[in-house]
């Protein structure tokens, strides 16, 4: 059999971060998957055949539920190996995530390749272990929980992946405009693997629909708070997505009991946060502009009010000609962390994300002097390369490799090689 070439502390693309990606990159000549889970066991070819179909499922409609496992059909497995001679680009790539994968799943000591753990913080308690396992068991067997939960002026409609009683911090996932909790499964399946998710549909949106009075930010933050009221949750971490990033923004001031760590997806916490060209564009769209599309199709499926397309456009549209503006104090004083993601061709103004990111204690000056930091930050941003706005929503397993570290609290892995040590502070000669 021929040998698998393990090198460790790479960097790929730039984005891997965190102690468990100390083994980030693999370099093997083999392309047989019985070969893999010969060496790995049966989790190898899991994680293979179910990495496909995470990023290359079979087709539905927009929203559609979709199970969580898929075992693959034989055409699949020869296709993911290369035995047709048509391996294409998107499986490579999949592929690549599915090895880093494995090597988590697995255990692979680190000492296997002779390199450094990765940071102190990086070892898991026996507990936290059975924690994790139980939350990944739950997730992929038990279809999501839904309902509604009573708010001012109606009712919201939310989904529950896994087992809020587990333990674990649940994920808040907060959808875009026009868009529904469905339009962000993506996302809730790559954090639900690690955690309990609930996901929403704000107010005009979704399942929820027509509710009286305007759609705001102010609202729809309460909106959130109550749903986590409602499910008897104390608090949570957020991820908001466009509209959702700049709602967990206003729900982390105006209900900080509620909200743990925050990741904010391209969204702004002030109008000019975005691009002149984007606000005008926004203020000239119509409903006529959106017949006929997948967003209307959409709307209609899901919508207990759906006749009221035109109604739930207008107001979309108009939440973004209101003053929602949040004052850079009131940043700078949310209590938990704060993750700040945008594409590097986003709507949201790179000097508006870095800006937000700074308010929130990012840009350690001390940190950049000597060269490491030191535990956990309190900030931290990424900008994706080639990335739009929309465009992010087809990076949902990357942003998850990014985000899952910083919701768990682990610090950057440590250098090896020439640096290995030096990120340790000096004690006193002896």
């Amino acid at each position: 059999m021929r040998p698998l070439i393990v090198c460790c502390n790479v960097t790929v693309d730039g984005f891997m971060s965190g102690p468990d990606k100390s083994l980030d990159f693999i370099v093997s000549d083999r392309r047989d998957e019985d070969e893999l889970a010969a060496a790995f066991g049966s989790v190898a070819s899991t994680i293979l055949v179910g990495g496909r179909r995470s990023r290359h499922g079979r087709g539905g409609r927009l929203g559609e539920a979709l199970p969580q496992s898929h075992a693959g059909t034989e055409r699949d497995r020869n296709r993911a190996a290369g035995r047709d001679g048509r391996p294409s680009r998107g499986w490579m790539m999949t592929r690549a995530n599915a090895f880093r994968r494995m090597l988590a799943a697995a255990a692979i000591p680190l000492a296997l390749a002779g390199c450094d753990g990765g940071s102190g913080n990086s070892t898991q308690s026996p507990a936290a272990a059975a924690n994790e396992a139980a939350v990944q068991t739950t997730a992929r067997s038990a279809p999501p929980r839904t309902g509604y939960a009573n708010v001012e002026g109606g009712r919201i409609y939310y989904q529950v992946h896994g087992d809020l009683n587990l333990g674990k911090t649940p994920l808040l996932v907060l959808h875009g405009g026009f868009m529904s909790g469905d339009a962000m499964a993506p996302f809730v399946d790559a954090f639900a693997a690690s955690r309990p998710v609930i996901a929403i549909d704000a107010r005009g949106h979704g399942r929820t629909g027509d509710l009286p009075g305007s759609i705001t930010y102010d609202q729809m933050a309460d909106d959130a708070a109550a749903v986590l009221a409602a499910l008897n949750v104390p608090s949570a971490d957020v991820l908001g997505y466009s509209m959702g990033g700049t709602t967990a923004i206003v729900m982390a001031i105006r209900h900080p009991d509620r909200v743990g760590k925050q990741i904010i997806l391209a969204g702004a916490s002030r109008r000019d946060g975005w691009y002149p060209e984007v606000l005008r564009a926004m203020a000239q769209a119509t409903p006529a502009a959106f017949a006929g599309t997948p967003i209307e199709a959409e709307y209609r499926r899901l919508s207990p009010t759906p006749d009221r397309f035109a109604t739930f456009v207008s107001e979309v549209i108009g939440l973004e000609e209101l003053n929602y503006d949040s004052s850079n104090d009131a940043i700078r004083v949310i209590d938990d962390k704060t993750m700040i993601i945008v594409g590097d061709a986003d709507g949201v103004q790179l000097e508006h994300a870095i800006e937000l990111f700074k308010l929130r204690g990012g840009g350690d000056r001390q940190a950049a002097t000597r060269g490491f930091i030191a535990g956990p930050p309190r900030a931290r941003l990424a900008i994706l390369p080639a990335t739009s706005h929309v465009g992010l929503m087809a990076e949902a397993e990357r942003i998850a490799e990014l985000a899952t570290p910083f919701l768990d609290d682990r610090g950057p892995p440590r250098p090896t090689g020439l640096f290995t040590g030096m990120d340790k502070p000096s004690g006193p000669a002896r």
